[in-house]
């Protein structure tokens, strides 16, 4: 019998979670896919799933005729279809193959894509023991007949199964990251700074709020999973709502920032340093060893560590490093690896490295003709916690000025921070910082 071939396809929406669609198929597969086999797994573009699966069976069909085959029925065995010197039974056993693509893609944090592709091929290796076409040449008279036994409609099936279980009730994520309070003490690590660091950003209007998708949270294993824990990840991080993603220019200077908490952008502070000199203002007749080494102190109190202490000079250099997983950062840098760079990249290690240097020294005030302390600080990244965290050690409270202090470097480390975005600086980070 010459190849029949027939392909099958419909797409449809479903107000769910592309991660709530994952798990309805993974149900599916167990009770309607044991009998085919696992073709392909993995990304469909740089947000969406795709899985491929394949069957064959030999099923005992009844052939069909078009009207020149009926005037080829022998007369002697009645019943049966013949052509010249082949007696054709009615009902012959004849293979089908199928394989059906399955393809999901999130259209935002509540609608999924499902779409299924399904190609039938009935005798595809013309294994068919009686020749229907014997000259090759001429038409085909005996056909049979399309989808038998219903086996091959597994992709109609499951988008009519999903269609009808509705939207599944969830609560939604936080539109943007916590508000940052400026004001806590800690102890830090890299990953807090850069987090809380674009917290703060956000919070005060100089980048656009962003949805969370939150932390990955992997599912009880499957005897016989279809998608791979490294597939679930990318389906969980595959949708990226908020003003945020909608510019792709803020969005990228978000990924360029993050990126300056990087070991290898921290290489580089001398040219890409953020200088904040006298944002405390002064410190009056304060002696400049005490607020030296209480400044130490605070430094080494949020887990910075000595790097180049030198006390005679009044100046150090301290740091603050660790090694995380992308996972571990603000989320705007791992979506902008998978969806605009198309290398995702979750579980990938990343060194970070923040670098602090400051300097104390005096100046002559010439209206009161005394000597005043002041304060130089430089942060090799955007690190605003860090100038927030020093407040305590350095203020003085027993004037009982210490919220009005406050207020006064919170307006000033503002205006440098404004200043800083205004520069754009991570944009133009040279090739040799790392990705992740």
């Amino acid at each position: 019998m010459a190849q029949q071939s027939y392909v099958y396809q419909d797409q449809q929406t479903v107000p769910v979670h592309i991660e709530q669609v994952v798990e309805w198929f993974e149900d599916f597969a167990e009770k309607r896919l044991h009998e085919w086999s696992r073709k392909g797994v993995g990304r469909e573009g740089n947000d969406g799933l795709y899985t491929r699966f394949y069957l064959n069976f030999r099923p005992s069909v009844e052939v069909q005729t078009t009207s020149f085959g009926e005037v080829m029925r022998t007369i002697h065995e009645p019943g049966r279809k013949s052509w010249l010197n082949y007696v054709i039974p009615d009902v012959m056993e004849i293979r089908y193959d199928y394989t059906t693509n399955f393809v999901f893609r999130p259209l935002g944090s509540r609608t999924t894509a499902i779409s299924y592709l399904t190609r039938e091929e009935i005798d595809p290796r013309n294994q068919f023991k009686y020749p229907l076409r014997p000259f090759g040449f001429m038409k085909q008279h005996f056909f049979a007949p399309q989808l038998p036994e219903g086996k091959g409609n597994a992709g109609a099936e499951f988008l009519r199964e999903a269609i009808s279980k509705g939207p599944v009730a969830a609560p939604p994520p936080p539109d943007s990251p916590a508000p940052y309070e400026p004001w806590h003490k800690a102890v830090f690590r890299a990953r807090d700074l850069c987090r809380q660091s674009l917290e703060y950003l956000v919070a005060r209007g100089l980048l656009s709020p962003y949805q969370l998708s939150g932390r990955f949270i992997k599912p009880l294993p499957r005897a016989n999973a279809v998608f791979r824990p490294e597939h679930l990840v990318l389906a969980h991080y595959s949708v990226a709502d908020g003003p945020l993603y909608r510019d792709p220019g803020g969005w990228e200077q978000v990924y360029r920032l993050v990126r300056s908490f990087f070991a290898a952008s921290a290489a580089q502070m001398n040219s890409q340093r953020w200088k904040l000199d006298r944002c405390y203002g002064t410190f009056g007749d304060r002696d400049p060893l005490k607020l030296f080494r209480d400044l130490l102190s605070v430094f080494n109190q949020c887990g910075f560590r000595n790097a180049d202490v030198k006390e005679p000079d009044l100046t150090a250099q301290l740091e603050l490093t660790e090694s995380v997983k992308v996972s571990s950062l603000p989320e705007p840098y791992g979506k902008w690896m998978q969806l605009r760079q198309g290398r995702p990249d979750w579980d990938g290690p990343v060194d970070l490295k923040v670098i602090a240097r400051y300097r104390v020294y005096t100046e002559l005030d010439p209206p009161s003709k005394q000597f005043q302390t002041f304060l130089d600080l430089e942060l090799s990244t955007l690190a605003v916690p860090v100038v927030f965290a020093l407040l305590p050690g350095l203020l003085d409270r027993r004037k009982g000025r210490s919220q009005g202090q406050y207020a006064a470097v919170e307006r000033r480390v503002l205006e440098l921070v404004r200043q800083r975005m205004a520069q754009r600086p991570w944009t133009r980070q040279s090739g040799g910082v790392r990705s992740a």
